[in-house]
């Protein structure tokens, strides 16, 4: 997955040019950042042009933007935990699985 795939960077273009007034809401670290230098590069500022949230699950990411931004917390760790708890265990050597996990 290409630099601009994984940040949005496209998406963040062109949303820039509709001329609506538009909030950005990014899903991650890495977007967040990428959201706030592609909006900042265009010459819009934060918050005056532009409004942007974030869903993270660094706590801190918010006060270490440029302005600093308001972000929701996800429990990153503790999901990750979560989901190791209740992930499928392999099946004893020579039994056939029957489980199966969605992909996204």
């Amino acid at each position: 997955m290409s630099e601009d795939r994984r940040t949005g960077g496209a998406e963040r273009r062109r949303l820039g040019t509709t001329g609506l007034e538009v909030t950005a809401l990014t899903m991650n670290e890495m977007a967040t950042f990428g959201a706030t230098v592609e909006l900042q590069a265009r010459g819009l500022q934060i918050p005056r042009d532009f409004s942007v949230r974030s869903i993270v699950t660094s706590p801190g990411v918010g006060a270490m933007s440029d302005p600093p931004l308001t972000t929701m917390h996800t429990p990153g760790a503790e999901l990750g935990r979560l989901g190791g708890e209740v992930a499928p265990r392999p099946p004893p050597r020579g039994a056939r699985s029957t489980r199966s996990i969605p992909s996204c």
